[in-house]
């Protein structure tokens, strides 16, 4: 009897899983249609998502109609590597930029980005090398993982009060971001010396690459440094932690090969792994019995107790 239940549970699985694999065959790929220099999609709601440029123009203006249709979406890779393009100017109404839209855009130097979009989606401008600056307008909500990895020239970027949440790794070797500047009416972040932070849950998110300093005094309240929040950083020699800090991210100092001192303080309860790896001319100063101090024994650190003189007064 038994056998029999488990046979018939098996059979109507497969049977659903067949019903789905035919559903899914029979549905219907939006049809590529061109019109000039564009190829698009045409959305359910009989709207458009521009699917590729076909132009060779230097600066390209998107179009907000085309054959009538309202355009609303930049599409995956629509513009992946338009090499020589400039400049690019998005109109009103759009209301996203999907993955990768404009990848690869190597000589892009500025984009016109209107306050209809919610949504920058993942490696939208990664590899947009001649990008200096960019402003993220009232109407954005999310910018995805990467958005802007491997711009090698962006130096400043502002955030509009509207935006509510960044991906992982956003400016991912930008080496020369200089300034994070956010609007102070953002309820989400903030950013104080160009340096960039979530405040809800008190976290430093970002250092950026540009910042020629050598030491930086983390603000003191600040709970959690993010994973990556210091990835690769070179110039800093020094950084200090407020013993406000609990938490250390992922490889929130990894290959920061010019830091020579960080003490952690006793409020720190956590550190993630590689931390501080590869920082080779690092020394961390922790407390006797911390977690610090065996964190660094059980990765092989180098560190130093604050305690390390305190024979010479006894």
């Amino acid at each position: 009897m038994i056998v029999k239940k488990v046979l018939a549970y098996y059979l109507t699985f497969l049977l659903l899983l067949s019903a789905i694999h035919i559903s899914l065959a029979e549905e219907k790929k939006p049809e590529i249609l061109t019109s000039g220099d564009w190829e698009y999609k045409l959305l359910e709601d009989d709207t458009v998502e521009i699917h590729n440029y076909l132009g060779k123009y230097d600066v390209v203006r998107v179009p907000n109609e085309l054959d009538g249709k309202k355009v609303i979406s930049v599409g995956r890779l629509a513009f992946n590597f338009c090499e020589s393009i400039t400049e690019v100017i998005i109109p009103d109404g759009v209301v996203s930029i999907q993955l990768a839209a404009f990848k690869n855009c190597t000589s892009l130097v500025s984009v016109s980005i209107p306050e209809t979009v919610e949504i920058i989606s993942n490696m939208a401008f990664m590899s947009c090398e001649a990008l200096q600056d960019i402003i993220i307008p009232s109407g954005v909500l999310s910018i995805g993982a990467m958005a802007f990895g491997c711009c090698s020239s962006l130096e400043r970027v502002y955030f509009s009060y509207s935006v509510q949440s960044i991906g992982d790794r956003v400016f991912v070797d930008c080496y020369q971001l200089k300034e994070i500047i956010v609007s102070p009416d953002n309820p989400y972040f903030a950013s104080i010396d160009g340096v960039l932070f979530e405040k809800q849950e008190k976290k430093l998110i970002y250092y950026p690459h540009g910042i020629k300093a050598e030491r930086y005094d983390i603000p003191s309240g600040v709970k959690i440094i993010e994973d990556r929040a210091f990835f690769e950083i070179s110039g800093l020699s020094t950084v200090t932690i407020p013993d406000s800090v609990l938490s250390i991210g992922e490889y929130a100092f990894y290959w920061s090969n010019t830091l020579k001192s960080i003490i952690i303080p006793n409020s720190v309860v956590s550190i993630g792994e590689k931390a501080f790896d590869l920082c080779d001319n690092l020394i961390l100063v922790v407390s006797k019995g911390s977690y610090a101090a065996q964190y660094c024994r059980e990765n092989s650190l180098h560190y130093t107790y604050l305690e390390s003189t305190d024979w010479l007064n006894n």
